[in-house]
């Protein structure tokens, strides 16, 4: 079918839910980025290390990826380890307003 900007509906891209955020409600269409959850890797960048991951990956599992090989996220422990990377970013609580990134 034909889709027009007229009878468009929303479409929610969603992770874990774990955000209490109202983003995540909807009645029309919704993706689950779950699926989405691979760790590229670790390459040297202007700045020094970067990760490159998909948006689905956990926290935790980018945590545990980045420590193995004798990096850190430069945070504290994530306590919000089931938390995916994409959902961070969306609602605002990757800690980019701390300069830090």
């Amino acid at each position: 079918g034909k889709i027009t900007r007229e009878g468009a509906k929303k479409i929610r891209f969603l992770g874990t839910r774990h955000s209490a955020s109202s983003l995540i409600c909807t009645n029309e269409h919704a993706v689950l980025t779950t699926g989405i959850n691979k760790i590229i890797g670790i390459k040297q960048g202007s700045n020094g290390p970067e990760v490159e991951v998909e948006s689905g990956v956990l926290l935790g599992d980018l945590w545990d990826y980045v420590a193995s090989r004798g990096y850190t996220l430069g945070l504290g422990y994530p306590f919000l380890r089931a938390a995916t990377i994409g959902g961070m970013l969306s609602t605002g609580s990757h800690g980019s307003a701390h300069g830090r990134y």
